[in-house]
């Protein structure tokens, strides 16, 4: 399934650019975080829910690659996609795309550890691993894991 389907759009707002008008650089974890939760919530696992049944998510590695400027006003679409990479880890690649011109301006990840409520490292859902497996997640662009 191809990550545009699915993919949340944002409008860069003046709070989060910096003195030369572009987007802050940290403002783009903000951004994977609602290509994150915006494409596990349209597989049917809100965090919300999620968390309800014991479940949490928590990213402990971020990586981003800066290719362009975002500026005020822009819209940007947050294009991800998942991989498990082991039992208790999830792994999301960012694509950030201003639509006006089809520029990428940033790309990354993130890597999650499923923990239960104790925060001990837990195994994913069988629901949640089952449905990523069925997605061609393989050859993000910009990620080639």
């Amino acid at each position: 399934m191809n990550p545009r389907d699915y993919a949340p759009s944002i409008r860069v707002r003046y709070e989060e650019t910096d003195q030369m008008g572009v987007v802050y650089h940290g403002n783009y974890l903000k951004y994977f975080e609602v290509g994150r939760t915006e494409m596990m919530r349209h597989f049917g696992f809100p965090y919300s829910e999620l968390e309800n049944k014991g479940v949490l998510l928590t990213v402990v590695e971020a990586q981003c690659r800066y290719l362009a400027g975002a500026r005020y006003d822009d819209l940007l679409r947050i294009e991800t996609r998942a991989k498990i990479v082991s039992p208790v880890r999830l792994r999301f690649h960012y694509r950030v795309v201003r639509q006006e011109d089809e520029i990428a301006v940033c790309t990354g990840s993130t890597d999650l550890a499923c923990l239960g409520p104790d925060r001990k490292p837990r195994r994913l859902p069988a629901e949640v691993r089952h449905k990523l497996e069925a997605l061609d997640i393989e050859g993000t662009p910009g990620n080639p894991d």
